[in-house]
């Protein structure tokens, strides 16, 4: 009897296998929906960063790209101003010999002014900088630069008080 007590419990076993509860099924599928989700999150978080390295590294080269351009820009018109220094000393007489004429400012100093005892920066930067040079790259001819610095200045409201009838 003893032989049949323990291969009864072992038939039964076998008979009547133990199937896992609602519980363990639910938390069993949790657990693979879990799983699944933190790799698609890693796999999400692993493209954002690969992008943000792209995108980084895309504004290097941007950035560099606009550093090498504003470098080349600016010798090409240091170039440009060396080989028309000439030209612009003489845009810059010219102002001066406009600044002292009757038919100009009438300023005894020119571009030299004598109560401040300093040359009038502002009055080249203004004609030189802003006018001659952008009529000169616009394609502008030398004298056609320098009409337009005459033009200028008589529309100036100095010119007009010192020219009322024009």
């Amino acid at each position: 009897m003893e032989m049949v007590g323990r291969s009864i419990p072992v038939v039964e076993n076998l008979l009547m296998p133990t199937s896992p509860s609602a519980s363990e099924r639910s938390t069993s599928r949790l657990r693979i929906a879990n799983t699944v989700m933190a790799l698609v999150i890693l796999a999400l978080l692993g493209r954002i960063a690969w992008q943000e390295l792209r995108i980084s590294s895309v504004r290097a080269d941007l950035d560099q790209a606009r550093r090498d351009l504003t470098t080349q820009v600016e010798q090409r018109a240091t170039e440009k101003v060396q080989a028309h220094r000439e030209e612009l000393v003489a845009a810059v007489a010219f102002v001066d010999d406009l600044y002292r004429s009757e038919d100009g400012l009438q300023r005894p100093g020119g571009l030299y002014n004598l109560d401040a005892r300093r040359v009038d920066a502002e009055a080249i930067g203004t004609w030189i900088l802003d006018v001659y040079l952008r009529e000169r790259i616009a394609g502008k001819s030398d004298a056609d630069a320098r009409q337009a610095i005459a033009n200028a200045i008589r529309g100036s409201d100095e010119y007009r008080r010192k020219h009322p009838k024009s």
